[in-house]
């Protein structure tokens, strides 16, 4: 298991040695975003970055987002193009996903990010994406023709303490949205849950159990949740602290809740 990539320059060094593989599939994502950077700035975004900061190369297997600084239409033209090498989707917010050997792409153009959209977040310059994610973890981009990190202060403290904590509540999905911080809890490296986060799983509460793993098996090729740890869950959300309180969702036995006096 690869140790969490603790500063700027680390992270960047995995990234290059993912894109400049001589890897089959990696270099299938190469060309591809070589092809999105004939029609404006690319940054890959999110979980990718995040996943591949916590556990390096070699263990990454999940989606890529890439976000184009791009007229909406010239992303349109380009993915009728790509689509006849491969299988390509759009979905109804008006981003594509792009099947390659290995890995699914996530392709959007930067002004149909939904949070922009719909004025939930102003887009000033590409770094505005860093207030649109779910989570902490996934608020970091990175710049595909510089090759330079975007973040936001403190990102690779919390990565390292492991310190999770809500970033944007709204979504336009927000069973999505619960299940992905529930799957980010039973398979990263999480040590402690902010206050924030801990607000935002009890207003989640009235999803029951059997709910959330049918739309996690029904949505994921993976699934977490028929594993997950419910009790040390139901124990953070009765926690009274106002700090950053311990995870205990790797561990198998709790001990009972004891309400504070």
């Amino acid at each position: 298991m690869a140790k969490t990539a603790v500063n700027r320059t680390a992270l960047t060094q995995r990234l290059r040695r993912f894109f400049y593989s001589h890897n089959t599939g990696r270099r299938q994502v190469s060309e591809i975003t070589n092809q999105l950077l004939d029609i404006g700035k690319v940054y890959l975004f999110g979980g990718a970055i995040r996943d591949i900061a916590l556990e390096g190369v070699r263990n990454f297997y999940s989606d890529l987002d890439f976000v184009v600084d791009c007229v909406p239409s010239d992303l349109d033209t380009l993915m009728q193009h790509l689509s006849k090498t491969y299988p390509v989707t759009k979905n109804k917010f008006g981003g594509y996903r792009l099947l390659c050997s290995k890995w699914w792409l996530d392709i959007w153009a930067l002004s149909n990010t939904w949070a922009f959209k719909q004025g939930v977040v102003k887009l000033e310059s590409p770094q505005s994406l860093l207030n649109t994610t779910i989570l902490n973890w996934d608020a970091i981009i990175f710049d595909m023709q510089t090759e330079q990190l975007g973040y936001k202060n403190g990102y690779f403290q919390q990565l390292q303490q492991g310190l999770l904590d809500i970033n944007l509540v709204s979504n336009p999905n927000p069973i999505g949205a619960y299940v992905r911080v529930l799957r980010c809890l039973a398979n990263k490296k999480v040590d402690s849950l902010s206050l924030s986060l801990r607000h935002y799983l009890n207003a989640n509460n009235y999803l029951t159990h059997d709910e959330l793993i049918k739309y996690e098996i029904q949505h994921f090729s993976s699934c977490y949740l028929q594993e997950f740890n419910w009790q040390a869950l139901e124990q953070t959300q009765k926690n009274n602290q106002s700090t950053p309180v311990k995870w205990l969702g790797s561990e198998k036995n709790l001990p009972l809740l004891i309400d504070d006096q």
